[in-house]
């Protein structure tokens, strides 16, 4: 009777040793997972502050380049909205009042 109860008890204590080894590994293993994913959170938040800064820039160069091409679309209108001077007609260039070279 002796010996079953220190086999049941070897056998208890090799058990209880088991599964706390299990616990240990899943514990470091949580920890790992843990520290992995706030290192993912901290990352995620660079990204989406980069990527922030990158699509304001090219806002601000689209508006820049929006209001260039506005401002040359003034210009031509402008340029074809004045009246267009007639060109010197034969009167003119036989009477000499056209001064050439």
């Amino acid at each position: 009777k002796v010996q079953s109860e220190q086999t049941l008890e070897q056998e208890q204590e090799a058990l209880v040793n088991k599964l706390m080894s299990k616990i240990e590994k899943l514990e470091a293993e949580t920890l790992g997972k843990q520290n992995n994913l706030e290192q993912l959170r901290r990352e995620k938040v660079e990204l989406e502050h980069t990527l922030e800064q990158e699509q304001e820039a090219l806002v601000n160069r689209l508006w820049k380049r929006m209001d260039k091409l506005e401002a040359e679309k003034r210009m031509l209108q402008e340029k074809l909205d004045q009246p267009v001077s007639a060109p010197p007609s034969l009167r003119d260039i036989n009477n000499g009042d056209l001064v050439c070279c």
